[in-house]
């Protein structure tokens, strides 16, 4: 009998040895969101290990996909992996609490790894936590989605905490953790692969991580950073000054309103906020302007966390539909035309992004769907209000009323069929088109330059060095025009920041050398818009408005473009000639004057000779005839 004992024990000890185990059963919570109707829903996930060959089944709701089950063989073969053991020498049998719905994909795969670890070391899971997130063959957890319908879920069951796939903060899905952590109250922990999942799931000593703070934070390198420095003469670039504030305020306000709950966030953006203003002090004011309107998006998702149904985001939609409808440019004038025309092409681009807004709001199936949505309807609203102020001041800036000839309509075109080959965001050729077939031919050029210029990549081979010196070069010719002028600036800034880390950072110096494209190309087109320029009263005079067009037309299809020619013929054409635009209706009122005067002085001479004429007449004989021959007098 003792002998037996110890041949079972020894057979025992030998299994062991040679890498069975005996059978454990273990269980963890596992979020899903239901396909038929886009709630969260939490489920139990339970494995059955047991001696064998190997085999991974899952079992549970009406339907398990073909993703789940390659989620559990995945699972099965990593975990043994880490563990060192033979995966062959097991089975590993998972079933999914039946959830009246179908449970499929590979979101599971975290928790299915979790589980085959437990099992395989005999220890128990943690039960107030759940967790999501793919796996692969190395043991990194990728991305999922529904976060917020399945954290939901967990909350009302009592989790204490939750594990979630590692996001950038750059990442969209990252502001969707943080308004489901702060939505729900409960901490979700980020993880980047299977070894920082462990010390959480272990029921005798799993840590509770705290809440993660929002990072929010864009750090630049501002001191030693030198004023910006490219002129814009005659183009009312003081009132850029006025636009870059209004986006500051606009921004910051809208920040300052954000609940306590979102405290941290608030506290990014508040910090935010003050560099750009720094950055604006030192003249880079487009630059300040654009890093705010870039915020924006996940202030105005958070400030919108109250509508995060479907119903509700759909009026919000509509709300910034019906706001951006009701704009109206003011009056061209060749003073105000860049801000009358910079506000026709953001209204264009917001109307396409509107749409686009809508299309995802359609198709959303979870609420991480409806954030989505609404970061990206975030960017219509800010254009429009960005176009309501321009208006502002277009009509505040006023001028000689102008339109543009026939001329702007082929050229808007040339530029739209130039920009077509470009690799850039479809807005920008969508929006010219657009702008084109409603007769907005100015904002139509302004949209296709926009398309060509951020779609052309610097040239093959160059390195940083050539890079620096095109931008240098791009910047010093683009002071037609203040939004030209402010883009050559903010090409600056990005290869000042590109300094400060090396001179190296290729990442600022590609997005500088597109900027001081962008920049250059746009003074081109301003260039072609003024000699375009009729007024909307009275006609040109044929020899001056011929002598512009071809003064103006020299500089704009040359192929050098220095900005001391631009600005000195500019100023040629409308002060030193005497035929500034905004002077036409003055200068046609002095020649009526003229006319007048000349008319009458003609008048007074013609009354002159007569009477000369009339005293040198032989005086008529007497008559004794009366009646009706004197009566005829003179006629």
């Amino acid at each position: 009998m003792e002998t037996k004992a110890s041949i079972i024990f020894l057979a025992a000890a030998a299994m062991l040895l040679s890498g069975y185990a005996t059978a454990y059963t273990t269980q963890i919570h596992a979020p899903a969101v239901l396909a038929n109707s886009g709630n969260g829903v939490l489920t139990i996930i339970t494995l059955n290990l047991t001696p064998g060959t190997g085999m991974v089944n899952i079992t549970g709701p009406d339907s398990v996909g073909k993703d789940t089950l390659n989620s559990a063989q995945t699972a099965a073969a990593y975990a043994s992996q880490y563990l060192g053991v033979n995966e062959s020498h097991y089975n590993f049998l998972y079933n999914i609490e039946d959830s009246n719905s179908s449970v499929s994909g590979p979101s599971g795969g975290l928790a299915l790894t979790l589980l085959a670890v437990s099992a395989l070391e005999h220890e128990a899971i943690y039960n107030h936590f759940t967790v999501t997130g793919t796996i692969d063959s190395s043991g990194n957890v990728g991305a999922v989605g529904g976060v917020y319908d399945k954290i939901g879920a967990a909350r009302s069951a009592g989790m204490k905490y939750a594990l979630v796939p590692t996001v950038s903060p750059t990442d969209p899905e990252y502001l969707t953790y943080y308004l489901t952590q702060q939505t729900f109250n409960i901490p979700l922990k980020m993880v980047a692969n299977l070894q920082q999942a462990l010390p959480y799931t272990n029921s005798t000593g799993a840590t509770v991580p705290p809440e993660f703070t929002a990072n929010f934070t864009q750090n630049y390198f501002l001191n030693g950073l030198p004023s910006a420095n490219v002129s814009c003469s005659g183009c009312n670039a003081s009132y850029f000054g006025e636009l870059v504030n209004f986006t500051l305020d606009f921004t910051g306000s809208s920040a300052a309103s954000l609940g306590t709950n979102f405290s941290s966030a608030k506290s990014n953006f508040m910090q935010n906020i003050a560099t750009y203003r720094r950055i604006a002090s030192s003249g880079y004011l487009y630059e300040a302007a654009d890093l705010a309107f870039l915020q924006y998006e996940n202030i105005y998702a958070i400030s919108n966390a109250g509508n995060l149904d479907k119903a509700s985001a759909q009026r919000v939609l509509d709300n910034v539909s019906a706001y951006c409808s009701s704009l109206t440019p003011p009056q061209l004038t060749s003073s105000n035309y860049e801000y009358v025309i910079g506000g026709e092409v953001r209204q264009a681009w917001s109307k396409i992004n509107l749409a686009e807004a809508q299309s995802y709001l359609n198709a959303s199936n979870t609420t991480d769907d409806i954030v989505f949505s609404l970061q990206s309807l975030a960017p219509s609203y800010a254009w429009c209000k960005s176009s309501a102020e321009m208006y502002r001041i277009a009509s505040q800036i006023g001028g000689s009323p102008v339109a543009l000839s026939q001329s702007a309509k082929a050229e808007a075109l040339a530029a739209i069929n130039a920009s077509k080959g470009s690799a850039t965001a479809p807005l920008y050729i969508q929006s010219a088109e657009n702008l084109y077939n409603e007769s907005q031919y100015g904002a139509a050029l302004y949209g296709a330059t926009y398309s060509e210029s951020l779609g052309s990549p610097p040239p093959q081979n160059a390195n940083a060095s050539v890079l620096t010196t095109l931008i240098h070069a791009n910047a010093a010719n683009s002071t037609f025009g203040v939004w030209p002028s402010q883009f050559a600036d903010s090409a600056l800034f990005s290869l000042n920041q590109a300094d400060a880390k090396g001179g190296n950072e290729i990442g600022n110096i590609t997005s500088a050398y597109t900027t001081s494209l962008l920049a250059l190309n746009l003074a081109k087109a301003n260039g072609l818009l003024v000699k375009d320029f009729v007024p909307v009263t009275n006609a040109f005079n044929s020899t001056v408005s011929s002598t512009s067009n071809s003064t103006v037309s020299s500089i704009v299809n040359s192929t050098a473009y220095p900005s001391a020619a631009v600005n000195q013929a500019i100023e040629d054409i409308f002060q030193n000639q005497s035929v500034r635009i905004d002077d036409i209706d003055t200068q046609i009122t002095q020649i009526y004057s003229l006319m007048l005067m000349f008319t009458a002085i003609m008048g007074v001479i013609a009354i002159l000779l007569l009477l000369l004429l009339l005293k040198g007449r032989p005086k008529p004989a007497d008559s004794q005839e009366t009646g009706p021959r004197r009566s005829r007098g003179r006629r």
